[in-house]
């Protein structure tokens, strides 16, 4: 098909030709999470070296190997692996053990990719997958609690916020100002502890285009109110209890990296505003009331089931952000 001299390539939802291509948005993003990542490693040093580059390294692979065994076209160079084992690696532990990293690869790549027709063809979010395996099955190795035992970390407190606020209550607030919270004083994963970096990198990719505002706004709202809704009576700095959610566990990498994600997320303006805020409200109702102190990426694939449905027949209106040439 050629519009104006050029020629298009008609692939998976939305149908929009764009100046960007998908491997060169992908680039973009991982560029965009990549301090976050650094900072963790200037963090936990050599432990979040090595488990960073061995997720990126399995997930691509784990992509080679699928594509290979399906007689598909290797995509490796288009960045999708990287920036998968990228976000993955902001999930995970300094210290979780290497074969854990191998069966999350490997679970992003099939159950997340490969089972669904490969990049692009799956309604879940392969992250979301690779993460929740892990978290279901070594739930011990995953905890965000004990992930900085053993680290001489410049702060006090080097427990996992979200985890202090389950068993202390809301003592939390107490123990992690505002302010540490927002600089990056805060121990957990490798790369959700700065929120300002993420915030920072979520904005510059919704102003280029390449994250769609609706989805982060709506998530971001979500979780405010509704962790409004849950303000300990009696606590005299409660007010803090919504930017306590906002700026802990993975509320910044979800909400524009993640929840962003071109594959999972819907393309209608009025559905992409609901899937931002159910995964949201989600997401604080499993901090609240489940066995885990993080659950936005149960949250994510929660809301992915529906979006097939919610977006059959619709037509992407004009305010869709644009899609890449493959």
């Amino acid at each position: 098909m050629r519009r104006h001299g050029l020629r298009l390539s008609v692939s998976f939802r939305p149908f929009r030709y764009s100046r960007f291509t998908f491997t060169g948005v992908n680039y973009l993003l991982a560029a965009l999470v990549l301090p976050a990542l650094v900072h963790g490693m200037v963090l936990y040093g050599w432990f979040a070296v090595r488990t960073a580059a061995l997720v990126v390294a399995v997930s691509m692979f784990w992509d080679i190997f699928f594509e290979t065994l399906f007689r598909k076209k290797t995509r490796i160079y288009d960045g999708s692996a990287l920036l998968s084992g990228l976000l993955l690696a902001l999930l995970l532990p300094p210290m979780i053990p290497w074969w854990t990293v191998v069966i999350a690869g490997c679970a992003a790549g099939f159950l997340g990719k490969q089972l669904f027709g490969g990049v692009g063809g799956s309604p879940f979010n392969a992250v979301c997958i690779g993460w929740a395996v892990l978290m279901v099955s070594w739930r011990h190795l995953l905890d965000p609690s004990t992930a900085c035992i053993g680290f001489s970390l410049p702060f006090d407190q080097t427990e996992f916020p979200l985890s202090v606020l389950r068993r202390a209550g809301p003592q939390a607030l107490e123990l992690f100002p505002l302010k540490n919270l927002l600089f990056g004083q805060q121990a957990g994963c490798i790369g959700t502890g700065t929120p300002l970096l993420l915030l920072a990198g979520g904005i510059i990719a919704v102003l280029l285009g390449l994250v769609p505002w609706i989805i982060p706004v709506s998530f971001l709202a979500a979780v405010l109110v509704t962790s409004a809704l849950f303000i300990p009576a009696g606590t005299e700095n409660g007010y803090l209890f919504p930017l306590f959610h906002l700026f802990t566990g993975y509320t910044m990498v979800g909400a524009f990296f993640i929840a962003g994600d071109f594959s999972s997320r819907p393309v209608t303006p009025g559905v992409m505003a609901a899937y931002g805020s159910v995964a949201g409200v989600l997401t604080v109702l499993f901090r609240q009331w489940s066995g885990y102190p993080e659950g936005l990426p149960f949250a994510i694939l929660i809301v992915n089931m529906a979006i097939p449905l919610l977006d059959r027949g619709s037509k992407p209106a004009e305010s869709v952000p644009k899609v890449m040439r493959v």
